[in-house]
């Protein structure tokens, strides 16, 4: 006997990301907004909407669930049980790039002293024990960087690389013995990252 298939209306309290409890759960417990908001200050001019703190979670937060592209946090508002359970609600891609362009490098010097307040929370909260090694023994910096390929000629910042794609080339900062990343920038694909470089 064949079985039946029936197509309806899609399950709306179902969601594909529903691990974004646990990312709402680490923002909340470590005070990931709060700080970023400290370290990088006003960048509205009227108190409504999304902070700086806010609109820097839900950015991470949609490309933690896969968004590789602006239009991807439109995709992530369209998921009314990923939005109940996130950490902070999701801006329209619209909203978002407007929020982007307000960050100079005054903003993104915070954003780099709010992710040190956060690191030093999270190395705070480790046993004693663990805290005692870090801070006694010596510091491994792991300078890692890799090409991400990126579409569309006026992306600013973006390069062809060697491989002839039009790329970023993320430059992260980890430190090795805590496992955590302590800072990051963000170069063009045709950047040399290495200390020294020639110009």
């Amino acid at each position: 006997m064949a079985g039946r298939v029936r197509v309806g209306a899609p399950d709306a309290s179902l969601t594909p990301v529903s691990g974004v409890v646990a990312v709402a759960e680490l923002v909340g417990r470590l005070g990931v907004t709060a700080a970023l908001d400290d370290a990088v200050g006003a960048i509205k001019q009227r108190d409504r909407g999304l902070s700086a703190g806010q609109f820097l979670v839900a950015v991470a937060q949609a490309q933690m669930c896969g968004a590789q592209f602006w239009t991807g946090l439109d995709r992530r508002r369209a998921d009314p049980a990923g939005e109940a359970l996130s950490a902070v609600a999701t801006p329209a891609s619209t909203t978002a790039v407007q929020l982007a362009d307000r960050f100079g490098p005054a903003q993104v010097a915070g954003v780099e002293e709010g992710i040190g307040e956060i690191v030093g929370r999270v190395v705070g909260l480790l046993p004693a024990r663990r805290r005692a090694v870090l801070r006694t023994g010596g510091a491994t910096i792991d300078l890692d960087g890799t090409d991400v390929e990126c579409y569309g000629a006026k992306k600013e910042g973006i390069a062809y690389s060697y491989k002839g794609a039009r790329a970023g080339r993320p430059h992260v900062a980890t430190w090795a013995e805590a496992g955590l990343v302590t800072a990051a920038d963000l170069l063009a694909g045709d950047e040399d990252p290495r200390p020294g470089r020639g110009r």
